[in-house]
């Protein structure tokens, strides 16, 4: 079987590409810059066969045909949502690499698309518990994803939308960016803490992609742990990863002033449910969050 990637080279695209090429998975991926992709899949490149295309997706061109030749795309392109304040300008950044992406690719997927969302399809809706059948929710993250989603949707194909929670991954994302903080005393809960907070590990996704293009799953997916927690369970549980308090808590206010819009990342309150994997009887690899940080950060 022959996948196509987009957003090969970010966090969740890498570790995906080196999960389906150690399953013996052909692979076909489109890149801005085909010298770093060549350079940052270098041991893959060495012993296995990896296509790389360079292209820019937020405009037709060649690279929908050899999208056409593959068995399922994996859409995961996107602008870093936390790379730096909402102006109105880096809104537009957002939007166009997710929307303008997800068109192109609709247009001429034939067998089958997986799409990268997210949680903050959802919004800010407290501690209701929230599956795949909820409403979406408001403000700019909440109408993006819609928008994301029903590009997808578009496609005249089979189409799964999965809406991701926090990937844990100590090499990357979030996990990284944290873990300095907490390992000097500096951490502790944003906001109230209340927020619920949903997550999950790298470990869990490869599976879970694998089942989703195999068994022809439809429509979206909530890819998060069956381990609800909130912001400051979420922090607790990293400090004591690294044996440190967690007592450095953000005020509401000082994450407003200094991440602006984005703020709303943090604060919004997400409780969201994986009721299509649990349907499905998929078992997490890293289900209980104390012991997902404990063995990503020894694997580390």
């Amino acid at each position: 079987m022959k996948l196509f990637f987009t957003g090969a080279t970010g966090l969740v695209g890498t570790r995906l590409v080196n999960f389906f090429i150690n399953r013996g998975y052909d692979i076909c991926l489109v890149t801005r810059d085909a010298i770093k992709a060549q350079a940052h899949f270098q041991s893959i490149v060495d012993q296995h066969s990896l296509d790389i295309i360079e292209a820019d997706i937020t405009f037709e061109g060649d690279w929908q045909e050899d999208a056409q030749d593959c068995d399922a795309i994996l859409h995961l392109a996107g602008a870093n949502i936390m790379q730096q304040r909402w102006t109105k300008s880096y809104k537009e950044v957002l939007r166009q690499s997710r929307i303008d992406s997800t068109r192109n690719i609709a247009a001429i997927a034939q067998n089958m698309l997986v799409c990268a969302s997210a949680t903050g399809f959802y919004g800010n809706q407290a501690d209701v518990e929230l599956t795949e059948k909820s409403v979406p929710g408001t403000g700019f993250l909440a109408d993006l994803a819609q928008e994301w989603e029903g590009a997808a949707f578009g496609a005249n194909c089979q189409v799964c939308c999965l809406r991701l929670g926090i990937v844990l991954d100590p090499k990357g994302g979030a996990l990284q960016k944290m873990s300095p903080l907490f390992k000097y005393c500096l951490g502790g809960a944003i906001g109230s803490g209340d927020q619920f907070w949903p997550w999950i590990s790298w470990r869990d996704l490869g599976p879970i992609v694998e089942r989703v293009i195999t068994e022809r799953w439809e429509g979206p997916v909530n890819a998060v742990s069956t381990h609800q927690v909130s912001c400051s369970e979420f922090t607790e549980k990293l400090a004591k990863v690294f044996n440190r308090p967690s007592f450095l808590n953000m005020p509401r206010f000082l994450a407003k002033i200094l991440l602006g819009e984005s703020s709303s990342v943090l604060l919004s309150s997400q409780r969201v449910r994986a009721q299509a994997l649990i349907d499905k009887g998929y078992e997490f690899k890293d289900a209980i969050l104390d012991d997902a940080l404990e063995e990503l950060f020894s694997e580390n």
